[in-house]
């Protein structure tokens, strides 16, 4: 199919998923300018219209505090969530990429150990097993955010007035950072109390980053997840060995997760769910715990959890955009995938580039790499 086909076959935009990116039409080609070229020179590619969307509000004066993307899981909202981080780096935000909930907990809810030496115990009534989040996590939170914003990091102060007396030291967000990183450094072979502590550094570093005049964004995926995950129920949920899901619901649970947007001072906060998804199902725990953790029997429904994720959703399609974005990320149809291999073959970008190549224009036009990929061969 010819691009110019292509372009009368793509119109009107708000009936389509995608948008036609081009210099002709000043609309964003790529995440980075080597995306848009090919052997033999300029290319014209696709992109969905969500992403062109999202990169009009990231790069406008007034992004609104919170910006939610929904739509039916594996449509390619994390992918779209990752390019999104990557290009308001690119434009010089400071960005926070917090990743799925799944990826915290190992997929089901906290993890179990026996009891570590040295550790203290955390719920009461349970002796011989523990629960937790991954605290390795943190660490690669940590490690993202320092390799992305290092130089920039280096020259954002800390605020005197919120340090505690494990970050007095701190001069720089990126001696923040980088305590949070020395007290994990060790964290596959010894506990101890770190976790613990790193989960106050990340505490810190949000409330550092609410506090700044630079363009801030806090990106979370799977935020449905989340919502579960941080159902704390009374004043013991410090008791969390790792600490980090317990920072995560202090910030951005279902009480606070509005108000911490409203918060940032120059920032917002991105947040990518399943539309189709339905509130995870909790087991009430055997001990008056703090959390209903989620297990695989004796499992009950959360109604209250159920009402605020429908009001929720509700209050950030109807309000006004400059508070909040909804951007509803739709399913990309056979047609129109084949619209974008084909797009990506006549402008050179598949030939001779390899398949990490090929991946990465796959995810810069937000579709599937497993459906796209056999297009490919099938073509």
């Amino acid at each position: 199919m010819a691009l110019r086909q292509l372009r009368q076959h793509l119109y009107p935009i708000g009936r389509r998923s995608f948008a036609i990116a081009s210099a002709e039409t000043q609309r964003p080609i790529s995440l980075e300018t080597i995306d848009a070229q090919s052997a033999e020179g300029k290319a014209k590619t696709l992109i969905r219209s969500s992403t062109h969307v999202l990169r009009e509000v990231l790069t406008s004066d007034n992004i609104p505090s919170l910006i939610l993307l929904d739509g039916p899981k594996g449509v390619g909202k994390s992918t779209l969530l990752s390019q999104s981080v990557a290009f308001a780096r690119k434009h010089h935000h400071v960005v926070l990429h917090i990743p799925s909930a799944r990826e915290w907990t190992g997929g089901a809810g906290f993890f179990t150990a026996k009891p570590v030496e040295g550790m203290e115990p955390h719920l009461d009534g349970l002796e011989a097993v523990r629960f937790y989040d991954r605290p390795s996590q943190t660490r690669k939170l940590f490690e993202d955010l320092l390799n992305a914003h290092a130089e920039i990091l280096e020259e954002m102060p800390c605020h005197e007035k919120l340090c505690t007396p494990l970050t007095k030291e701190c001069k720089s967000l990126r001696e923040l950072v980088q305590l949070g990183l020395d007290l994990l450094v060790d964290i596959d072979t010894d506990w101890g109390s770190h976790p613990t502590e790193a989960g106050d550094v990340l505490h810190q570093l949000i409330l550092q980053l609410a506090h700044t005049d630079r363009p801030v964004g806090i990106a979370i995926d799977d935020f449905h997840a989340f919502v579960g995950l941080t159902c704390m129920t009374n004043e013991r949920h410090h008791r969390l060995h790792a600490n980090c899901i317990r920072v995560i619901a202090q910030h951005f649970g279902r009480e606070r997760i509005e108000a911490t947007a409203k918060a940032l001072r120059k920032g917002y906060v991105m947040l990518a769910t399943d539309s189709d998804a339905p509130m995870e199902t909790w087991r009430k725990s055997r001990v008056r715990s703090v959390v209903d953790f989620p297990l695989a029997e004796e499992v009950r429904n959360d109604p209250a959890g159920k009402q605020w994720w429908h009001d929720f959703r509700d209050r950030v399609r109807k309000a006004d955009q400059s508070d909040s974005l909804y951007v509803q990320v739709p399913e990309l149809q056979g047609g129109e995938l084949k619209a974008l291999c084909a797009t990506f073959e006549q402008g050179g970008l598949k030939r001779d580039h390899g398949r990490a190549y090929t991946d990465r224009l796959i995810a810069l036009a937000g579709g599937r790499a497993d459906k796209m990929r056999k297009i490919f061969i099938s073509r």
